[in-house]
């Protein structure tokens, strides 16, 4: 039996329409900070408060904030909460003095072993984003 390709069509925009439909509908997740000290980037204090997100963006910031029941809870306990950091210039593979010799000598897995060690290292240092 052949389909019409017009019958395929329709079939396809029905479903494609019905799931982006059914993920417009899902709330996007939240993650509740609680008992953080919060820097702004421009005061010169820290201030003891929550943080509420919702997927991608800081909905609010204040003391007392609630979030809904499916929402992940992180306990700061008086810990530091800031924006990630960003390093704009940054050698992952080779950031030790190695020879010129040496360096023609490096096995790839190694260099990249290197870089995946140093890029661990920045993000426990606060950098969430380099170049």
């Amino acid at each position: 039996m052949r389909i019409p390709p017009a019958m395929l069509t329709a079939v396809a925009t029905a479903f494609i329409a019905g799931f982006t439909h059914a993920q417009e509908a899902a709330p996007p997740p939240q993650t509740l900070f609680t008992d953080v000290r919060v820097f702004n980037g421009t005061d010169d204090k820290l201030m003891d408060l929550d943080v509420l997100v919702e997927g991608n963006l800081i909905k609010s910031v204040g003391k007392g904030l609630r979030a809904r029941e499916d929402a992940m809870v992180v306990k700061g306990n008086g810990r530091t909460l800031m924006p990630g950091l960003h390093d704009m210039h940054t050698h992952l593979s080779l950031s030790r003095p190695v020879p010129q010799k040496a360096r023609i000598d490096l096995d790839p897995f190694h260099i990249g072993a290197l870089g995946a060690e140093r890029c661990r290292g920045m993000l426990l240092n606060g950098f969430t984003t380099i170049r």
